[in-house]
């Protein structure tokens, strides 16, 4: 008599081809809707660390510019053009300012040329002519930098 057991004939092997039409679909449906979603996110981040870095770029001319009237013994200027959107140390490199970060300055009459330039002088005795210079986001808010007359300390302070 033969007894036949279950186990002892090989099982066949059920392999999967590929993807189905269905899971594919799913697939590109839901890498679309990232993509759709990455655009609008990014440049909202790209504004952020454009008015960001122009802060930065801002305040560190204004400190560089005190800290060479101080070591030269001489006047330093720094000034931002406000059609143009650039701001740097006279006779030196300049910083662009993006568009979508507004630029504001309040300065001496004197240091405000016809151009739409505004300065603040930096004395070796550590005074300056005085003023602030205010960058807005698009969306609100901003930082106005200040510069005092006296003793031409630097501040900064978020605009209200």
């Amino acid at each position: 008599m033969l007894i036949l057991r279950a186990d002892t004939f090989p099982r066949k092997a059920h392999h999967s081809a590929g993807f189905t039409l269905i899971e594919l679909l799913l697939v590109l449906a839901v890498m679309g809707l990232l993509a759709g979603l990455g655009s609008p996110i990014y440049s909202k981040l790209k504004a952020g660390a454009d008015y960001r870095n122009s802060v930065r770029q801002v305040m560190a001319g204004l400190v560089l510019a005190r800290q060479q009237a101080a070591e030269s013994g001489r006047e330093v200027r720094y000034s931002c053009d406000l059609d143009k959107r650039v701001c740097g140390l006279e006779g030196a490199a300049t910083n662009r300012i993006p568009e979508d970060v507004t630029l504001r300055a309040t300065v001496a009459g004197a240091e405000l040329k016809e151009g739409g330039t505004a300065s603040i002088r930096f004395y070796p005795d550590g005074g300056s002519t005085g003023g602030f210079f205010e960058l807005a986001r698009a969306g609100g808010g901003g930082a106005r930098l200040r510069v005092d007359w006296l003793f031409g300390r630097l501040t900064q302070e978020p605009l209200g």
